[in-house]
């Protein structure tokens, strides 16, 4: 069996990761766990430039956690994920 998990450090994943790591997953079951940056500063171009540099930070540091939000759903650890 394969399995794709798919969370972005909210609530809502932090219940779906509790949830999936007290299933009865069958030997051999193959699990994927993937996140995407999501920024929530849209992109938009003004004059001053304020809401694109606003925009690439976020960027950056979401790119920076992302790697850790999966570590620690990898390593079953929910309480990181929250």
């Amino acid at each position: 069996m394969k399995v794709l998990l798919a969370i972005d450090g909210s609530p809502h994943s932090h219940a779906a990761l509790v949830e999936f790591s007290r299933q009865p997953w069958a030997n051999g079951t193959e699990v994927e766990i993937l996140t995407v940056i999501h920024p929530k500063i849209p992109l938009f171009m003004d004059p001053t430039l304020i809401g694109a540099a606003a925009h690439v930070e976020q960027v950056d540091g979401l790119r920076h956690q992302a790697p850790a939000l999966v570590e620690a759903a990898r390593e079953n650890d929910p309480e990181r994920t929250a």
